[in-house]
């Protein structure tokens, strides 16, 4: 009788499909356990509106740009923010990238 054996492809991706279900199911888990620390985190002091507003008298050029942007357009601000940090993490990846390279390092 001849007893026919997996690739060993087939036995590796099995086990990292079991791998990410697991790492799922645990994520979830400390995920639902933190749920109420993070929600009663902030206690329950009434912070008010978010009136902030940056000074713009002694600002020009991009300063000031940037703070007419944050003082009438908060969600724009964020998003601006968040993508300028995504380029300079690119670009300081693609930089360190390029110097190890350099150096001989793969």
């Amino acid at each position: 009788m001849l007893i026919k054996k997996k690739p060993v492809g087939e036995e590796k991706s099995a086990l990292s499909g079991a791998l990410l279900l697991a790492g799922l199911f645990m994520g979830a888990i400390v995920m639902v356990s933190f749920y109420p620390a993070i929600v009663f985190a902030g206690g329950h002091e009434d912070t008010g509106d978010l009136d902030h507003k940056v000074d713009l008298e002694n600002q020009s050029g991009i300063n000031l740009l940037i703070a007419k942007l944050y003082n009438d357009h908060r969600l724009l601000f964020a998003l601006a923010v968040t993508a300028t940090m995504a380029v300079v993490g690119i670009v300081i990846g693609q930089v360190t990238g390029i110097l190890l390279r350099f150096l001989g390092l793969k």
